[in-house]
């Protein structure tokens, strides 16, 4: 299988735009350099696995929102409401969410 370093790239600069962070930031958090993650995005580099579980765990993203189409499964999910919410919130709105989330479910 070829991977395809534009797809990948597209959806790391997603993630990062939905985090909230600058290129700049990921760089610094993830422990990369700024060209290295404009040379990502881009699709001018493929990251390695160290790497993109780096990235993952800046963006609070899974692999599989970086690699979606790269990845086969016998029973592939649809994203659910709750994961639609987390994917399209801020930071600050994502822990707010968290936070309500608790507190509803305390209730039940």
């Amino acid at each position: 299988m070829k991977i395809d370093a534009q797809a990948i790239g597209q959806r790391i600069r997603r993630s990062r735009k939905n985090a909230n962070l600058t290129q700049e930031q990921l760089a610094e958090l993830a422990d990369i350099s700024v060209v290295y993650v404009s040379k990502l995005e881009n699709g001018q580099r493929s990251p390695s696995l160290e790497t993109l579980i780096d990235i993952c765990n800046v963006l609070h993203c899974s692999m599989d929102d970086i690699l979606e189409d790269h990845l086969t499964s016998a029973n592939p999910s649809p994203p659910n409401q709750i994961d639609t919410l987390f994917l399209n919130a801020s930071t600050a709105d994502r822990k707010f969410l968290t936070q309500l989330i608790t507190v509803l479910r305390s209730y039940l």
